[in-house]
């Protein structure tokens, strides 16, 4: 039978940027997949990125620009379209209008997985710190006292 497992968590706010995670490590402790709900203001920008895992960003409003350090310069993806980024690619997200999108992560995010170029400016180790202590793992709960109880066998039937 089908069932809830979570609900939306902001990961990321600033006045350009919003993530909003449906499903992953933060949301739902799931490692498998994370998927999240992303809107970016125009003229906004994403540090470069350089991600170990595979992500597919399906654009549903506006349109992004994924610059490369490649010869081609990069791919601008619009409304309706997705684009797909390799384990090991290196990309800078620019968004050129307001930009929605949804991106897919396999397996899921975690900071320790997406190398982020801007941890020397304030604002990037905020987003930073604020990632990390989302998908910290709580600690061990501990395990239960367990407790016998003996007696002869005529007096517990």
């Amino acid at each position: 039978m089908p069932k809830v497992i979570g609900k939306a968590r902001t990961v990321v706010s600033t006045p350009t940027l919003k993530i909003d995670e449906l499903c992953g490590n933060a949301t739902t402790s799931c490692d498998t997949i994370s998927i999240a709900s992303v809107s970016a203001s125009a003229g906004a920008s994403e540090p470069w990125l350089t991600l170990l895992y595979d992500e597919w960003m399906c654009v549903t409003k506006g349109s992004m620009e994924l610059l490369t350090d490649g010869p081609e310069g990069g791919v601008v993806v619009a409304a309706g379209e997705t684009v797909f980024i390799g384990k090991g690619e290196r990309f800078k997200p620019t968004f050129p209008t307001d930009c929605e999108y949804i991106p897919v992560c396999l397996p899921a995010f975690t900071p320790d997985r997406c190398i982020r170029e801007d941890a020397e400016t304030s604002e990037g180790a905020a987003i930073a710190a604020n990632l990390a202590e989302l998908h910290s793992k709580p600690p061990p709960l501990p395990k239960p006292e367990v407790l016998y109880h003996m007696c002869q066998r005529s007096a517990w039937e």
